[in-house]
């Protein structure tokens, strides 16, 4: 996974005013001096230093005091801390990129059968890793319908945005559902490929993870024309210790297991 420093959401809002936009968007481009960004922005002092303070204080921008060349006073000179990446400024593209990755994939694959393969491999990957994130984080050491109810389908996939329902829970079996998709423009155009080999695969290596002590079956398919995407989660043996994480992106995992 590629790590950085985000700033956090409630940081974003510093810039949802439109003076400060503009500063650091001025800054982006080149440091200035504030006697500089006040006069190509149009701003008074007052203006300025209040806006500068906010953004200091959010760590977006980072000053230094520049001696004087000859007689005059020390310059204040503000640049852009470029080590601070802000999620969702620029818009992100991920999506393209998304789409880029898995048509590149799919010129590079010598057979059709390939790009299943490794798209399958990459959803266990996927699906196993986050499972036992989850029982590591969550200190589950063995999974149930309570369990699993309560920590994977309330709580991670309320986390991540998918609109789900449970249907069903007993201690033989979960059925829930989703009602939207994280995929959803990429599974909608290559419905194979996401929902037929990448989402089985991913619900796969969530059954793994917990340690294989279950099956699960999709019924229903918002890509393939249903209403939504129902599971159903069926306990086959005795519980068993759930294992710990390693950790695994997606799209970077898809790429490096089809080039290895």
């Amino acid at each position: 996974m590629i790590w950085w420093d985000c700033m956090p959401d409630k940081d974003f809002d510093v810039l949802s005013s439109p003076s400060r936009l503009r500063i650091y968007q001025t800054l982006l481009r080149r440091p200035n001096s504030t006697d500089d960004l006040g006069r190509i922005l149009g701003l008074s002092n007052s203006s300025l230093r209040f806006h500068l303070r906010a953004l200091e204080s959010s760590g977006l921008v980072t000053r230094k005091t520049e001696a004087p060349k000859g007689r005059g006073r020390p310059k204040i000179i503000w640049t852009v801390d470029r080590t601070i990446h802000i999620e969702g400024f620029p818009i992100r593209q991920y999506g393209v990129l998304s789409e880029i990755l898995l048509r590149s994939m799919m010129k590079l694959a010598k057979r059709k059968d390939e790009i299943g393969k490794v798209l399958l491999e990459v959803g266990r990957e996927v699906g196993s890793d986050i499972i036992r994130h989850i029982s590591q984080s969550k200190s589950v050491s063995s999974w149930g319908s309570d369990e699993f109810r309560k920590h994977y389908i309330g709580e991670h996939l309320e986390a991540t945005g998918i609109v789900s329902e449970v249907e069903k829970c007993t201690e033989k079996e979960v059925v829930f559902s989703h009602y939207n998709c994280p995929f959803e423009e990429l599974a909608i155009k290559y419905t194979k490929e996401i929902c037929d080999y990448l989402d089985t695969g991913y619900y796969e290596g969530l059954v793994a993870g917990m340690g294989g002590i279950a099956q699960i079956e999709r019924v229903s398919c918002l890509a393939h024309g249903d209403d939504k995407c129902t599971y159903i989660l069926r306990w086959q043996k005795a519980r068993k210790k759930a294992e710990t994480s390693r950790s695994a992106p997606l799209l970077l995992s898809v790429v490096a297991a089809y080039h290895g």
